[in-house]
Parts: structure tokens; C-alpha cells; sequence
């Protein structure tokens, strides 16, 4: 579900995409060093916009340095160190995986979890001692998420809702300390899941009617015989509206927070890449159809 926050490199400046590069492998050296090496296949382009996102709202946070990494031994790279905000998200990002593999293991069985999850099984009591709000909260909406997976729910708000709140606790981080831009930071992090939610139910259909996987979209529309295309195009102009409208009201939270830096790279991934995304899934349900 994870992978679609990413900025559009073409429209970055030089400076701001070495900067955006710097906080990704920051971020992977970061889940080695604070966990272990198996940790970093973990990484993803989402919590690299956290770490962005909440560093933005930070003086100095962080330096970047220029070294060699595990992933890339011969060549140097640009790392964002000492940063608050990479470390949260390097914590976050243990967190959700680790609360993933757990539940396709009690709800699947999935032996291939339960081996994935080997790596994460020594810091549940770490996160939940520094964390213990967060962790709470992500795992009781995850377990609401999860519920409604059981039941079978066609509500792809309602369910959309719990991702979403998942996001909100995540964004809430705890090295914000004013309250008022801590609770701004939660709702571009409530918008942004409920928007994420959308677009991986929407481009995953096909695979999911393969794989019998629960999606609300395919109990809603799917009838079983209809080919792909005639199924996207069945639902797309209601999730065109819905995607839409997540976006407007994620940026219009976004605009009230007091961006201290990063706010090129930002704009880049809200304004153009995540619009980008949406309008390169869609276009490619056209193509298909000619």
C-alpha cells in the first residue's frame, strides 16, 4: 500500500533533489543503525515524506553528509544525519511493518509473514516505551481496519476512515511541540492515508480479483464476469471525485503549517506528484482500453 508519495525528480532543482535523496538514504541508514540491516528492505518513499514533512517544521535539523552505505559500497552518498525527524520515521516505519506482518500472520497464517517479520520481533517494547500513544492508537485503527476486512465491508470510506486515522497518529509526532501545528501536521497525515487508501484500492483491482484479496471496490462493483477495463471504468469517475477532493483538502491543510525548510520538495510531492500518480493510473486504464 505504501510508495506512492514520491516528488517528480524532473520538476526538482539539482540542489532540492540532492536534498530529497539525502533524507531517502538518511532514512535507510538510519533503520541499520537504530535496528538492524534486515530493517531497511522496509523503506519506502512515504516515510521519507514523513521525515521531510516533520523536518520541515524543525531549525536545523539534521546536516548532510557525504559516505559510503552498505546498499552502495563504492560510491558516496549524500545522508541526512542527526535528524529527529528521520529517526521517527525510521521508527514508524518499523512500527507499521511489523504490526502488518503480525496481522497477515493471525488473519492468513502467511508463513512468508511470519519469516518477515523475524527482523522486527525485538522492538515492540521499545516502541510502545517511547511511543506509547502512538502505538496505541495505530494499532486499535489498524485493528478496526482489520474488522471491517473480516466483514467484508463494501464502504471504501468507512474503511479508507481507519487508514487514514492510522496516518494521523503517525503524523502527530511527539518532537512537534507546539500543539497547534502538531494537530495541522495530523490532518495532512489523515488526508494523505485516506488518499493513499484510494489510489492502492483503485490501481490494485486486477491483481486483487486474481489473488481473491479484499478490496471494498471489487464487493461493491465487481459481478464477476466483466473484463478489467470495463470494471475501472465502472467505478473511476467516483474515485476521480473522492481522490480529488482528498487532495484539495490535504493541501489546504498543508498551507497552514509554518514551513521552516523543505518547502520546494514538498510542494513538488503534493502538488505535482501525487496528482502525477493519480493521472498516470488512470491514463494507463485508457491505454489499456484502446
Amino acid at each position: 500500500m505504501f510508495g506512492y508519495v514520491k516528488p517528480v525528480n524532473d520538476e526538482l532543482k539539482i540542489r532540492e533533489y540532492n536534498v530529497f535523496r539525502s533524507y531517502y538514504c538518511g532514512l535507510c541508514k538510519a533503520l541499520g543503525e537504530n535496528y538492524n540491516q534486515l530493517t531497511r528492505f522496509g523503506l519506502n518513499y512515504d516515510l521519507t515524506f514523513l521525515a521531510v514533512i516533520i523536518g520541515s517544521l524543525i531549525e536545523n535539523d539534521g546536516i548532510i553528509s557525504n559516505e559510503r552505505c552498505f546498499v552502495h559500497p563504492l560510491k558516496k552518498r549524500n545522508i541526512m544525519k542527526n535528524s529527529q525527524s528521520i529517526d521517527y520515521a525510521s521508527d514508524m516505519s518499523v512500527l507499521l511493518v511489523r504490526l502488518k506482518l503480525k496481522d497477515d500472520w493471525n488473519d492468513d497464517k502467511s508463513y512468508k509473514a511470519l519469516l518477515a517479520s523475524i527482523p522486527y520481533r525485538n522492538y515492540d517494547n521499545k516502541l510502545l516505551n517511547q511511543y506509547p500513544e502512538t502505538v496505541k492508537n495505530v494499532e486499535m485503527k489498524l485493528s478496526d481496519l482489520s474488522k471491517l476486512e473480516k466483514d467484508k465491508s463494501k464502504d471504501l470510506d468507512a474503511c479508507a476512515d481507519k487508514f487514514a486515522k492510522v496516518m494521523e497518529s503517525i503524523f502527530q509526532s511527539p518532537i512537534i511541540k507546539d500543539n497547534t501545528q502538531k494537530r495541522i501536521l495530523g490532518q495532512v497525515g489523515y488526508y494523505l492515508g485516506r488518499w493513499i487508501y484510494i489510489v492502492d484500492a483503485y490501481q490494485d483491482l486486477e491483481a486483487d480479483i486474481k489473488t481473491t484479496s479484499f478490496n471494498p471496490l471489487l464487493l461493491k462493483y465487481y459481478e464477476g464476469n466483466e473484463t478489467i477495463n470495463v470494471l475501472k471504468d465502472k467505478v473511476k469517475q467516483e474515485i476521480e471525485v473522492a481522490l480529488y477532493y482528498t487532495l484539495s483538502q490535504l493541501v489546504d491543510c498543508y498551507e497552514l503549517l509554518d514551513i521552516k525548510n523543505n518547502k520546494e520538495i514538498i510542494d513538488n510531492v503534493l502538488y505535482l506528484g501525487l496528482r502525477n500518480k493519480m493521472e498516470s493510473i488512470f491514463s494507463n486504464c485508457c491505454k489499456e482500453e484502446k
